[in-house]
């Protein structure tokens, strides 16, 4: 596939979320077709390359983290990445108990 000729469209999109087993790519949630974005894994302002593999699927609100949702659903959605991806990362996640 060219890259600058690619198209992702609606059949690559469904492959990649099974794929992903319907599960966001940064947090581990699940995902419906409804849910779901496509975002590249690395940014083309970075040099990631607008093709296939590098695509993945999140859930839509990460796009949009500010403009709906309030401060504390954005913790808990940090929170879930961090405990889905964090260890690759050098993090780890925990709840304080009260």
């Amino acid at each position: 596939m060219e890259t600058e000729n690619y198209k992702f469209d609606a059949p690559e999109f469904y492959k990649k979320l099974g794929s992903q087993n319907e599960i966001c790519f940064l947090t581990g949630r699940h995902l419906s077709p409804d849910s779901a974005r496509a975002e590249h894994i690395k940014p083309l302002r970075l040099g990631g390359k607008h093709e296939f593999q590098n695509i993945c699927i999140v859930l839509g609100p990460l796009s949009k983290l500010k403009r709906y949702h309030t401060e504390k659903e954005i913790v808990e959605i940090a929170f879930d990445i961090v405990k889905h991806k964090g260890e690759k990362y050098g993090f780890s996640a925990r709840r304080k108990t009260s």
